[in-house]
């Protein structure tokens, strides 16, 4: 084979062996896709991760789970869900919730929807 061609066939190996952006674990979502996810797709976790203080003003998802991201005991709280199943957290803008997002891809969960704008940005939406 000629050095060109060599070239050509390892250019093809390391192309073909860099990962699809659809592997990625850790996903931002739009409020109107994580609005579609929760009536197309039944098996997924929503959890708020504000405060109680913040939850008390309102809730996106009545039964979304509430695990306070600045509690201490964060990961105890979430230890016991499956690591396959599929999260979305938000939280009040989308700071936090991408911290309790990289937690949870640290402790081996597989897919995790990060709400863009978190709950300002449903706020926003209602205006």
């Amino acid at each position: 084979m000629t050095i060109r061609l060599h070239f050509i066939v390892m250019l093809l190996i390391i192309v073909g062996c860099k990962p699809s952006q659809d592997t990625e674990v850790v996903q931002s979502i739009s409020l109107k896709d994580a609005q579609s996810l929760k009536t197309s797709e039944t098996d997924v976790l929503f959890i708020d991760v504000r405060t109680p203080e913040e939850i008390a003003d309102g809730k996106i998802w009545d039964a979304a789970a509430e695990y306070d991201v600045k509690n201490e005991n964060f990961k105890e709280m979430i230890e016991n869900h499956d690591r396959k199943q599929s999260v979305l957290v938000y939280c009040r803008s989308g700071k936090r919730s991408t911290k309790a997002a990289k937690l949870m891809e640290e402790m081996g969960f597989e897919k995790i929807y990060n709400l863009e704008g978190g709950y300002l940005g449903y706020q926003k939406s209602k205006e």
